[in-house]
């Protein structure tokens, strides 16, 4: 039951969209719009014994061994599988014939029909013998000891007798089926088994039928930008961070990321792809697309970056869309503000001694700086010495580095000392 293929059915299988649903009453069922009340009245299609056609569209079994199986235009009530007992000791077995139509009825083999017994239905599908092998073979009751299972073993041991003995530890250990029933049938749809009884006005059997139809799993996604930049400078690169999100159970196909377009004051430049797992296309608006590669996981995530260039000043969004849901976030450019000044320590020296000077940098913008530098240039009768400060700063020729960032309103300095000379 848990193949990635939807199985034909004998019966009519209906697909369900997500706003479609399924009412329960207590006295009813609704399946497809249709109601259908308990004590209705419908006909046989098809004749017995075994997939049966109703009128309501279900596939029935017969679940008698002592009356005849229904022929073509045989009346029925709709009831409750409630009503479903053994044909000779009159226990409730119902649970028995669900479990053995929900793990069967879409086995080709157990369609097949065979040779077992000596009565007039003895040439039957492996499924309606399984189902009369709990609900009237057996009329001991005791299931795992009877003359029928030797006949069984003998004649089908590889299917019949297999599946008998599934079925019955499987009710043994509690697994019940109710008459709506719903599971999880592969990784992109549900199941749903409606079962009811078709109780006989004559001396036809009576009957478990059961329509099925398969429902889509929900999905769920968000995508994010992120912006990994959010301040820069005026000719730096912006960095955002493109992420998809899977919200949901089932794993994601055909999972995507579109730029859809961005201010005048970004151009893209490139992009990163951590892991070698997205594939980048131009679509036909000329727009650039990402594709995951492979299935993104039930509440996983991927992503990976896109670079642009900053060509003005001011604040700039950028969109991106996957499907129906789109999103965007904002980068601000900034020109950096600087203020630099150079202060003698020593106004007034002798040829011969040394001269400070001490140099001062303030962040007069609104954006914290980073490779803040400062060039000297040395004049005509000075001589380079020495500098203090050597934590926060570091000399590269005459090229001064600040070694940390500089915030917003703070300043740094660093003294150079010279030695004069004619």
């Amino acid at each position: 039951m848990d193949s990635d293929t939807l199985l034909e059915s004998k019966n009519e299988d209906v697909v369900l969209e997500n706003d479609e649903s399924i009412l329960g009453l207590k006295n009813s069922l609704s399946l497809n719009d249709e109601l259908l009340k308990y004590g209705e009245i419908v006909t046989t299609q098809t004749p017995g014994p075994d997939n049966v056609l109703m009128s309501n569209g279900y596939t029935a079994y017969c679940v008698n061994t002592i009356r005849d199986p229904p022929g073509v235009g045989a009346i029925y009530s709709v009831q409750p599988t409630s009503i479903v007992y053994h044909s000779w000791n009159n226990k409730p077995v119902s649970n028995l014939v669900k479990l053995a139509i929900v793990y069967y009825a879409d086995n080709p083999a157990f369609h097949e029909k065979i040779s077992i017994g000596s009565g007039q239905n003895r040439y039957s599908s492996r499924l309606q013998h399984l189902i009369w092998y709990f609900a009237g073979y057996i009329d001991s009751g005791n299931y795992d000891n009877s003359v029928y299972l030797n006949e069984l073993y003998n004649k089908d041991r590889n299917y019949l007798y297999s599946a008998y003995f599934d079925i019955f530890n499987r009710n043994k250990n509690g697994e019940k089926i109710p008459d709506h029933y719903t599971f999880r049938y592969n990784s992109t749809h549900n199941v749903t088994y409606d079962f009811v009884a078709f109780q006989s006005s004559s001396n036809y059997q009576n009957l478990l039928g059961y329509k099925k139809f398969y429902t889509p799993l929900p999905t769920s996604y968000e995508i994010q930008k992120v912006t990994l930049t959010p301040k820069v400078l005026l000719n730096d690169k912006v960095i955002f961070e493109l992420i998809y999100k899977n919200t949901g159970g089932i794993d994601l196909d055909n999972v995507f990321i579109v730029e859809e377009n961005w201010d005048d004051g970004l151009e893209y430049d490139s992009f990163i792809d951590y892991g070698n797992i997205w594939i980048h296309s131009i679509n036909n608006e000329g727009k650039h697309v990402w594709t995951l590669k492979e299935k993104l996981p039930a509440y996983t995530s991927k992503s990976l970056h896109v670079i642009f260039n900053t060509l003005k000043v001011g604040n700039f969004t950028n969109y991106i869309s996957s499907g129906d849901k789109t999103t965007n976030n904002t980068t601000t450019v900034y020109n950096p503000g600087m203020k630099v000044t150079k202060k003698s320590l020593t106004p007034s020296v002798k040829v011969g001694e040394q001269t400070l000077f001490l140099i001062t940098v303030e962040n007069t913008g609104r954006i914290d700086l980073g490779n803040v530098f400062v060039e000297e240039q040395i004049p005509d009768g000075l001589t380079y010495a020495d500098y203090h400060d050597k934590s926060l700063w570091r000399k590269d020729g005459n090229t001064f580095y600040y070694n940390n960032v500089l915030k917003v309103g703070e300043s740094a300095n660093f003294t150079i000392i010279f030695n004069t000379h004619i």
